[in-house]
Formats: structure tokens, C-alpha cells, sequence
């Protein structure tokens, strides 16, 4: 099956997924004179095949370290749990509720974007607080139908009551790391830091691929050759 192209503006699944494409890309250049010949009447060079080699040197480089290795398991856990809950979360909350409860779905995704680190855990916690907040929309507020609702349509997306439990749990798991709080700040904010590199230098290298996978699809006739570089799926 051949592969299907990402929008033009990608995530970070995206970008971490042609991050690692890439080498195996590079490889399969290296390797075959008939591929570099084809790519070569497009304009491809030395000098472009290393540009891609220093684009992935580079988002390598920059791959953001865990900041915070505590002895505690739990707290660990926690912290990981959310560093991958939180960009599934807000997609499931985007699709159930953008359109049929608009005004609910803005003040549950205001200033939320996924993130990882501390920053998922203090996504996760903005967001248990503010559906907690919609379920306990008093009977007198104009939207109390509508907040209950929104309340109702994140359970059947699997965000039940119970399960709001379960995931304060784990905020409060991920929380108990004894960090000062100066130290938490600082270290929150490195990990920023290190992480828009890492965005940059991803992004980077996604233009690249992006360029020049479409521009091998567009002159390898030979589906062997598409499978070098890890264009086509072969499952």
C-alpha cells in the first residue's frame, strides 16, 4: 500500500515520525545509483543529501531529555501517562464537542496545546478542572443545559465521571515530585526551551522530506525502489 502524505502543517506525531524515516531515506539514496540518477535529473546533489543528513544531525541533537528523574515510580509514571494522554485527549475533545457545543469546547481548549513534561501534566490538570467545572454548572446558569451536555458527550467518548477520578489521581501522582518550586519553574522552563528547538529543527527536516520523498514518488517508476527508501508500506 502506498503511503499516505501528512497536511501541509504537521504535528508532532508527524514530525517525530519523519524523524525516524528519515535515515532509512538517506540510506536508500546512498546505496543505489539508479535512485540518486533519478532523483538527480530533479536536481538533486551531494550537497542536498548532506543538508538532510545535517537536518536529522540536528533534530537529534536537540531530542528533548526526560527532566525529571525522580525515584519516585509513581510520579514517573504519571508524568509519562500524561505525556502521551494529553494530545489524544484534546483531539477527542475537539471532535465531540467543536460543533455541537462551541462555547463549551472554547472554554475547555482555551490556552491548551499538547505539550510534554510537566507542561502535559499541567494540561491534564486545566482540563479535569474545567469539565469538573461544566458538570457542576449551577441550575440557574443560562448554559446549564448545554454544560451538562458537553459534560455527557465527553463520557461517551470514554471521559466518564469515573474516569476523571482515575486521571486526578494521576495529576496528583505526577504533582508529588518534590521539586522547590523555584527549581520546578526553572526546570520547566528549560524543557521549553529544549523543546521549541526540537520543534524547529523537526519542522526543518520535515520540509526537506517533505520535498524530496514527493519528488521520488513523482520519478521512481520501480515499486523496489519506493520500498528502499520507505515510501511504500509493504505490510
Amino acid at each position: 500500500m502506498e503511503e499516505e502524505f501528512e497536511a501541509a502543517i504537521p504535528v508532532m506525531a508527524t514530525l517525530e515520525r519523519t524523524f525516524d524515516r528519515m535515515p532509512r531515506f538517506l540510506e536508500g539514496i546512498a546505496e543505489s545509483e539508479a535512485i540518486a540518477a533519478a532523483l538527480a535529473t530533479k536536481g538533486f546533489t551531494t550537497g542536498i543529501h548532506e543538508d538532510g543528513w545535517a537536518r536529522y544531525q540536528a533534530a537529534r541533537r536537540h531530542r528533548v531529555p526526560a527532566i525529571l528523574q525522580s525515584p519516585d515510580t509513581k510520579a514517573v509514571k504519571a508524568i509519562n501517562f500524561f505525556d502521551s494522554w494529553d494530545e489524544g485527549a484534546l483531539a477527542l475533545t475537539d471532535a465531540t464537542l467543536a460543533r455541537a457545543y462551541a462555547a463549551q469546547h472554547k472554554y475547555i481548549r482555551e490556552g491548551l496545546k499538547a505539550t510534554t513534561g510537566i507542561g502535559a501534566v499541567l494540561n491534564g490538570r486545566a482540563w479535569l478542572e474545567r469539565v469538573d467545572a461544566l458538570a457542576a454548572s449551577p441550575q440557574d446558569a443560562p448554559t446549564h443545559a448545554k454544560d451538562l451536555a458537553a459534560v455527557a458527550a465527553l463520557a461517551t467518548v470514554g471521559f466518564t465521571e469515573a474516569e476523571r477520578t482515575r486521571l486526578w489521581g494521576l495529576v496528583k501522582d505526577a504533582e508529588s515530585v518534590s521539586l522547590p518550586s523555584e527549581a520546578a519553574q526553572r526546570a520547566a522552563a528549560a524543557h521549553a526551551a529544549l523543546e521549541a528547538q526540537r520543534v524547529v529543527a523537526l519542522t526543518a527536516l520535515y520540509d526537506w522530506f517533505f520535498q524530496w520523498s514527493r519528488i521520488a514518488h513523482a520519478v521512481l517508476t520501480k515499486r523496489s525502489h519506493l520500498i528502499k527508501l520507505g515510501l511504500v508500506h509493504t505490510g
